[in-house]
């Protein structure tokens, strides 16, 4: 009778035991269904870090090979050409490591630090360098007098992209300096509230709003240029028929 009860109370056991795997979603065809996701995205994420980096490349090769094609707006451009490649190349291969271990960090807070103030610098600089871009785009509207003298305009895009990698130092530093603290040590993310809302303003929203003004500002330029250009083909219209006297 003690056997029978000791054997019951195993089968029993072991029968709750694979109910409880089936709710939590704990079976090994779980696991397997989680590994093959896994295995999915860190194929998807390797092919586009690929591609990142073959545009990238192919962008930088064509401005510095071609001389036609080295103007201060093809300069700003290398400049997030570059900021993309180093996304791809110093930021992305962490991505497709949590993707494949699940999303745990297994090395030290030190290289946490780095990885996300990598992530937050270069993502800073591609932004910034697409204002950049908006503004080198609004002199040559606006001001091509200026924009068309080559001393200044070298001087102005190389103070722009130094700007721009400044800036974007700046915002994320704080990052490796410790400023991003986290009690659980197997998770890698910006974990300071204050500073998602600081990079967040800085580093997105700022920039956004700037780029969109300069545009709205270009569109609204070119649209009275053009009202204007109209204005005096239909003047001299009407003035070229009265102009002419009968001998």
């Amino acid at each position: 009778m003690t056997m029978f009860s000791a054997s019951e109370r195993f089968f029993w056991n072991d029968s709750e035991q694979i109910r409880e795997d089936l709710l939590h979603g704990n079976s090994t065809g779980g696991w397997e269904e989680e590994d093959t996701e896994r295995s999915y995205y860190a194929m998807l994420y390797s092919l586009l870090i690929l591609a990142i980096v073959f545009g990238n490349v192919l962008v930088c090769l064509a401005v510095v090979r071609e001389r036609s094609l080295q103007t201060t707006t093809n300069y700003l451009v290398v400049s997030l050409a570059v900021a993309d490649l180093l996304v791809a190349s110093l930021v992305m291969p962490w991505a497709v490591y949590l993707e494949v271990v699940g999303g745990a960090w297994l090395f030290s807070r030190m290289y946490c630090n780095i990885f996300v103030t990598l992530d937050v610098m270069m993502c800073t600089a591609s932004i910034l360098n697409l204002c950049a871009i908006s503004i080198d785009r609004y002199t040559a509207v606006v001001m091509p007098v200026l924009y068309n003298t080559t001393h200044s305009s070298r001087k102005r895009v190389s103070a722009m992209i130094a700007t721009v990698w400044i800036l974007a130092f700046a915002v994320s530093c704080p990052l490796l300096f410790g400023f991003n603290t986290s009690d659980d040590p197997t998770v890698c993310s910006i974990s300071n509230p204050d500073f998602v809302i600081y990079s967040s303003v800085v580093s997105f929203y700022l920039p956004f709003i700037v780029t969109l003004l300069v545009y709205v500002r270009i569109y609204v330029f070119l649209r009275k240029r053009r009202k204007r250009i109209a204005f005096r083909h239909s003047s001299s219209g009407k003035v070229q028929p009265g102009s002419a006297q009968p001998s």
